[in-house]
């Protein structure tokens, strides 16, 4: 997908013939399961990745960073984001 709007597709080969490796990945370096989806649209491939939402006061870390989505981007997280999530 194009990165600005309107995101049009593009397609992609990451992963391909590759899908449960990358999922294996996944849950092996951040500890939850995703679910993927290939689509197709004019012949070009998209490969979508499904994330379930964080439980209940659990952070999820990437390298043993937390990151929060601010809108089309990922942050490290504040100290008080951190504290607000362990309390919760």
């Amino acid at each position: 997908m194009v990165d600005h709007m309107p995101h049009a597709v593009v397609g992609s080969d990451f992963a391909e013939k590759e899908v449960g490796e990358l999922t294996d990945e996944i849950y092996e370096r951040l500890g939850i399961r995703i679910e993927t989806t290939e689509l197709y649209e004019d012949g070009k491939r998209v490969l979508v990745l499904s994330v379930p939402s964080r439980l209940v006061g659990r952070l999820l870390r990437f390298e043993g960073v937390p990151l929060m989505c601010t809108g089309e981007s990922l942050r490290a997280m504040s100290d008080a984001e951190i504290f607000r999530i362990l309390s919760e």
